[in-house]
């Protein structure tokens, strides 16, 4: 006969959604490592119903290939972290609980190496914006102020060294070399966006539909209501939809067409209302195929001038960063 116990622990097993249930089976590689479908339905009753929507969320969406690796305070780190931003800064209450899920919550990106980067950058990031008060106090300010001044609170300062990736990616590994290419310090800034609560994520084309190619990666984040873009460690007081790489080379990517197309980081298949990609292209390693993408060109090319779609006009703003630190033609990893 099963002890009580047990029977509690069945029951908390059962509240687990199905999909979880197999993703937590499937995952695990060893007694030793992963997330254990036991450990994860028994903290229901010590949680919050928004610590455990928050678990429930990551658990059901996160790589497989986490499941056999992460450990269930990792992921409590993010979960707790998350929900402090949300209430402590305006702007976050503000952000729907959907968005707030899949761009807020998530720990990861891209294949970058998964450490505990959200406590170091929340220290940094709310004290940019205590020295630096977003005004007004919106989502917007404070992402623009966190662009600006984020990469100078490390001593030396974070700058741009092109061809870094995947070497140099994740946040503290960005930290600790300060400096990264596009991808990498697209990671950290939306890594310090969602650290207090502003929800954020990576954009960018795996090859660039120009003689050069070349790749890159982008910041986009979540403000009145739709995504909106900017460069990362390229903060410009005109504000945000603004970029070396627009409209020019944006206006030569193909909407359907892989490796042209413009995607964005999803941590939920499908995203927000954008139409979905089964895969981010990881130009960088086109193994990892376990990357969620929502497809973006349309919207991009939306925004370019019809003179620059139609081939016109095609002109590279200064200041554009590639892998020769010359005239911007081969973008950097």
């Amino acid at each position: 006969m099963p002890t009580v116990t047990a029977q509690i622990e069945r029951s908390h097993v059962e509240r687990l959604s199905e999909t979880v249930q197999k993703r937590l089976a499937a995952g695990r590689s060893s007694a030793e490592e992963g997330l254990r479908v036991e450990d994860v339905a028994g903290l229901e009753g010590r949680l919050s119903a928004d610590e455990w929507q928050c678990l429930h969320f990551l658990v059901q969406f996160m790589p497989q290939v986490d499941v056999a690796r992460l450990s269930l305070g990792y992921l409590m780190e993010h979960v707790q972290y998350s929900l402090k931003a949300r209430e402590e800064f305006p702007w976050a209450k503000e952000v729907p609980w959907e968005v707030f899920l899949n761009d807020v919550l998530p720990y990861a990106y891209f294949d970058e190496p998964r450490e505990s980067w959200r406590p170091v950058l929340y220290s940094h990031a709310s004290k940019v914006l205590s020295v630096h008060p977003p005004s007004p106090s919106s989502l917007r300010a404070a992402a623009q102020l966190l662009n600006e001044y984020i990469w100078s609170t490390w001593e030396p300062p974070i700058v741009f060294v092109a061809d870094r990736t995947p070497a140099v990616m994740s946040p503290l590994d960005v930290i600790e070399a300060r400096n990264a290419s596009c991808t990498g310090l697209s990671i950290l800034i939306a890594s310090a966006c969602r650290s207090v609560g502003i929800p954020a994520r990576v954009a960018g084309i795996p090859i660039w539909n120009t003689p050069a190619g070349g790749n890159h990666n982008w910041l986009e984040i979540w403000a009145d209501g739709q995504w909106q873009f900017t460069g990362a460690h390229e903060y410009t007081p005109k504000g945000l939809d603004r970029g070396w790489f627009f409209p020019y080379p944006i206006s030569t990517s193909q909407p359907g067409a892989g490796n042209h197309s413009i995607y964005a980081t999803t941590f939920k298949p499908g995203g927000q209302g954008h139409d979905a990609s089964a895969v981010f292209p990881v130009s960088w390693d086109w193994s990892v195929t376990y990357v969620h993408g929502v497809e973006r060109t349309k919207w991009y090319l939306s925004l370019c001038p019809k003179e620059v779609v139609s081939g016109e006009g095609e002109v590279m703003a200064e200041g554009s960063r590639n892998d020769g630190g010359g005239a911007a033609e081969v973008v950097e990893r």
